[in-house]
């Protein structure tokens, strides 16, 4: 029997020929990013029974999908997959759990987990930087293919994919990320706004993902997370909460295209019976969840498990050390590295931080990434300091986080996106830009691949174009975007501006410059003749 049983969020069993596959199982009952985050709804199922898998699979380094926790209970001798990216965090800490075999897998590069059941992994650099360390699993089960795409983006060689043919695709319908809900830039009007941008791109994401790869069977997953930190509970709730849940998704897949879609819950078991067949794709639904629904319950599931998780959120907080002496030498060693290293980086970012470290040994604390002063042309003179106290001077990016908070980031217990997604912290920026660089930055935190990403986007690399006709005239456009190698070709245009349809970067018709975050895509207006031309083309 071929299945795919649903763990919670982006945790799957898939049982095929005999063998188990595990995908990102975050089990852990004290959630993640130091409590902040918990599973909606959790697994009621057997966890022993899931501890002797035949292969497990990680699709990155976010701890709501690596789980030290459930991992120390699988044999160190079981295989472990992940994607073949420049950054070797989890690597590094899969070899820490003691896991033998770890295979770093690109390109769709296969390992045969039995005779007809092969997994095949790729990263998101298809036609634009790595900028990410995300994966996707391609399953080849007998003759039925699954495309685990879980937080992936399509920066993915989408035309082979949907050539190849997607029987069933799972991939992310929330957001996950920090922006704006801890922004202190606005105020609570504009809040909501932003927030209700970034869970409809969720959605719609989710719904382009489906149009592009054509699956049989779309099953939208991966979140939404529940809060149970009193201080953090109020960004769950509400039918216009920044985290939509997978029945919204489908509810939306449904209405704007033919493609069939499916909503799981934790327990369920999608069973995938002989191709054609009336029940080839057969849902047995568990029990535990039986009458449940992600939208209608989400105020009676908070409150049924509200006593029990906060002691968690109580206990967890309570256990992080509080800082350690010597924090700020700590923090400016942390950063000299890439403010010497990577002047490619500190061009791109531009500008100074500062850092506002609440609690014992904190402090308020500049790093300053402008590009050195000059005596005279072309005599470059080192700034006195690079990471020092603040001096009361105008920052771009602020930002305010606890010092024992801050201390885990330094001893690399949590990584700085692990500290964000925690959303313990509060950000300022004026103007109110997204920098790029800066948040790889935070992103990486690793020298080799900040080297990667800065090759690639100095690389002198032809650009796949299209011809966009807008406004009366024609444009030769720069096909994916420089961001998340998104299709522009699928953009709206918007007041002049070119609207990415994966994070929604702007694009000037007039230069191609971004005009909300710090990016560029080649782009010229053609002659009146090759306009001629154009339409000329597309009437016959």
């Amino acid at each position: 029997m071929t299945s795919i049983e649903l763990l919670g969020h982006s945790g799957l069993a898939v049982r095929h020929a005999g063998k188990l596959l595990l995908c990102d199982p975050w089990m852990s009952r004290q959630g993640a990013y130091n409590a902040s985050w918990f599973q909606y709804p959790e697994y009621k199922g057997d966890l022993e029974a899931l501890t002797s898998p035949d292969v497990v699979y990680i699709s990155h380094e976010h701890l709501d999908h690596y789980d030290p926790e459930f991992l120390g209970r699988v044999p160190r001798s079981v295989p472990v997959l992940t994607g073949r990216v420049h950054k070797k965090r989890l690597v590094s800490r899969l070899r820490r759990l003691g896991f033998q075999t770890i295979v770093e897998l690109d390109n769709f590069e296969a390992f045969e987990v039995a005779p007809g059941f092969v997994v095949k992994i790729a990263t998101p650099t298809f036609k634009c930087p790595p900028h990410w360390f995300d994966s996707c699993a391609l399953l080849e089960l007998g003759d039925h293919k699954v495309l685990n795409l879980n937080d992936c983006n399509l920066a993915l060689p989408v035309a082979d994919l949907r050539a190849e043919g997607i029987d069933v695709l799972l991939a992310q319908a929330t957001p996950a990320i920090w922006y704006p809900l801890v922004y202190t830039t606005y105020d609570e009007a504009r809040k909501k706004e932003l927030a209700a941008v970034r869970r409809e791109s969720a959605i719609s994401s989710f719904v382009t993902s489906a149009k592009a790869l054509q699956p049989r069977l779309a099953i939208p997953f991966a979140g939404p997370p529940c809060f149970f930190d009193p201080e953090l509970a109020r960004f769950f709730f509400g039918p216009d909460s920044m985290f939509p849940s997978p029945s919204v998704a489908a509810a939306r897949l449904a209405a704007e295209t033919e493609i069939a879609g499916m909503v799981l819950k934790p327990g369920d078991v999608l069973v995938i019976g002989e191709r054609g067949a009336p029940d080839e794709f057969r849902l047995e639904p568990c029990e535990a969840y039986a009458d449940f629904d992600y939208e209608r319950d989400r105020t009676a599931y908070y409150e049924l498990h509200r006593a029990e998780k906060e002691r968690v959120v109580a206990e967890v907080l309570a256990a992080v050390p509080p800082a350690a002496p010597g924090l700020f030498e700590r923090f400016r060693r942390h950063f000299l590295p890439f403010l010497k290293g990577h002047p490619y980086f500190v061009e791109h970012i531009g500008m100074r931080l500062l850092f506002r470290i609440t609690g014992e040994h904190g402090g308020n604390w500049i790093v300053d990434f402008r590009p050195q002063t000059q005596s005279a042309p072309g005599a470059p003179v080192a700034k006195p300091e690079l990471v020092y106290p603040d001096d009361g001077e105008p920052c771009q990016y602020e930002f305010e986080m606890t010092s024992a908070l801050l201390d885990q980031v330094m001893r690399d217990e949590l990584s700085w996106e692990d500290a964000f997604l925690s959303l313990r912290f509060k950000a300022h920026r004026d103007p109110d830009r997204y920098n790029q660089h800066l948040f790889t930055l935070f992103k990486m935190s690793d020298s080799r691949a900040l080297h990667a990403i800065q090759k690639a986007e100095t690389a002198d690399r032809e650009h796949d174009t299209f011809v966009l006709e807008t406004g009366g005239k024609c444009y030769e456009v720069q096909r994916f975007c420089p961001h998340g190698g998104s299709d522009l070709s699928e953009a709206d245009v918007e007041g002049g501006q070119i609207v990415c349809p994966g994070h929604h970067w702007r694009f000037s018709l007039s230069d191609g410059v971004c005009t909300n975050a710090a990016g560029r895509i080649r782009i010229r207006e053609l002659p009146a003749d090759d306009t001629v031309k154009v339409r000329a083309a597309a009437k016959a």
